[in-house]
């Protein structure tokens, strides 16, 4: 309803703590309700709000700097700008912790006014692990004003990927299906997360993070088995050494700072058959693993040292997998269904020797072998991907051919460098059209087939240090998009005299 009576007075209105655009509608309404001069401010934890209501200007509250940390806490504490003797350390110890937050800091200040030394001390040896219920009350209101996805989306932040690469988290969330990017940009609008100056990974304050874990933490106070979300080496360890696993558990990510040799239950992930994401960095298991949940979409392992998958792993939700530097030899045998696989890298896993059979994968996109050493095959079935996009077998030096025909419509870069063995390389169909970026550098092949003529969109050829290239097609040379023509190296072209019809 409009305000009939202000349109021609000059006005100055607060509305605190808005949180719906209906608010917005019926209370603040446009410019032209209030007189010149007027000043309408608007609090909210909505970002979004405020740009749909095309205000002059919004104001983002910084983090308090340590100097006027430390003066707020006095002023509550104290009542006074100047902190009393022997209360110095430990109020610099509740503004550490505080990190800039208000309301914290004036939380903690009201709650301290007046205690004993001792009791100060008590408070604060407390705080690193157990919030204050009172400041998770009013956090709460914030996580239960986010729906359900966005809740998933903070907690799994909060636990495991606080300060990361923002791609790498989007990706991650993707592949659980949580279309994050809007989401992320909502938690954002709400002050729960921050993009880093440069724009490249996500910050949450660490008492926000530590509030999101201690949520997580509630799920079950004594037993981590029944939570959600496991990121605690000492957690992790009981629960897959002792068999604890249950259906409560969708997430585990374990990063250790150095390898650690590992007695989990062979059968340890038998018991954990909702685990949706499993990132394990730095783990040497001493025995084999007969299962692997059935359920997972996103499996980050790096250093795996087993030859194999469980044989009993049948991922059809799968959609990244990635195992760099890891033993093993075969990923598995035979078909297996993989619906909703995407991405799949084995980069430096030297022990690999044959690709697995993808003819059941339709929806790959990227495939990463690079460095595979030991890598001799691989399967026909990877030249009838329709919808794969990279295709990277750098430096697998006992590669000695690959298929006699590739027909990946929507490949667009190919990635043969440092092939040493490789003679010859696969015929183009008509349909490779998208096809960028094809790198052959450091390869033994002799020819280059007639068939590059159907790259019609080639923009970066790279023929480098193949030294045993003896002529090149015409083609080449009339291929419009073609920007980038890197050709040093190559002793023997244009030795041979027979040349290769065009």
């Amino acid at each position: 309803m409009k305000f009939a009576s202000l349109y021609d007075t000059k006005v100055l209105l607060v509305f605190d703590d808005v949180d719906s655009w209906h608010q917005l509608e019926v209370l603040v309404g446009e410019h032209s309700w209030y007189g010149p001069g007027s000043r309408i401010i608007i609090t909210t934890r909505q970002k979004h709000l405020l740009m749909s209501q095309k205000v002059d200007a919004i104001y983002t509250p910084e983090e308090m700097s340590n100097e006027e940390a430390l003066r707020l806490f006095s002023l509550t504490c104290f009542d006074s700008e100047h902190t009393p003797k022997g209360y110095k350390e430990m109020s610099n110890h509740v503004v550490s912790y505080a990190r800039g937050l208000p309301l914290a800091i004036k939380f903690l200040g009201s709650h301290l006014v007046g205690r004993s030394i001792p009791e100060w001390k008590s408070c604060l040896d407390g705080l690193e692990n157990n919030i204050p219920t009172e400041l998770l009350q009013v956090f709460q209101i914030s996580f239960d004003g986010l729906r359900g996805s966005e809740q998933e989306i903070f907690l799994h932040i909060a636990c495991f990927f606080n300060g990361e690469d923002l791609n790498r988290i989007v990706d991650i969330l993707d592949s659980l299906g949580h279309y994050s990017r809007i989401r992320l940009s909502v938690l954002m609008d709400k002050s729960l997360l921050n993009l880093s100056l440069d724009n490249k990974s996500l910050r949450m304050h660490p008492l926000v993070q530590q509030m999101g874990r201690d949520m997580v933490c509630r799920e079950c106070p004594e037993w981590p088995w029944l939570r959600s979300r496991l990121w605690l080496p000492e957690d992790i360890d009981a629960v897959l050494t002792n068999k604890k696993g249950t259906r409560n558990i969708l997430s585990i990510v374990l990063n250790l700072p150095v390898q650690k040799k590992v007695h989990w239950h062979p059968e340890a992930f038998s018991k954990i058959p909702n685990l949706q994401l499993l990132i394990i960095h730095n783990v040497q298991l001493q025995h084999e693993l007969t299962h692997f949940p059935n359920g997972l979409r996103f499996v980050e392992w790096s250093g795996y040292s087993l030859k194999s998958l469980p044989p009993n792993f049948e991922p059809k939700k799968l959609v990244k997998l990635t195992m760099c530097h890891s033993n093993i030899e075969l990923l598995w045998k035979g078909v297996k269904q993989f619906d909703k696989l995407k991405f799949i890298k084995l980069s430096h896993s030297r022990n690999l020797i044959s690709t697995p059979d993808f003819s059941k994968a339709p929806c790959l996109k990227r495939i990463d072998f690079e460095g595979c050493t030991n890598l001799i095959e691989v399967h026909p079935s990877v030249g009838v991907l329709k919808f794969l996009k990279l295709l990277n077998l750098k430096d697998c030096t006992s590669l000695a051919s690959l298929l006699p025909k590739l027909e990946m419509e929507y490949l667009e870069i190919l990635i043969l460098s440092g092939c040493s063995k490789v003679k010859e390389i696969p015929e183009f169909a008509k349909v490779m059209k998208r096809l960028r970026e094809l790198h052959l550098n450091g390869t033994a092949i002799k020819y280059l087939p007639l068939s590059i003529e159907h790259l019609t969109g080639l923009t970066l050829l790279n023929i480098s240090h193949c030294e045993n290239l003896a002529a090149l097609p015409c083609a080449i040379f009339r291929m419009e998009s073609l920007k980038k023509f890197i050709v040093f190296g190559c002793s023997k072209l244009g030795e041979d005299d027979q040349k290769r019809p065009v």
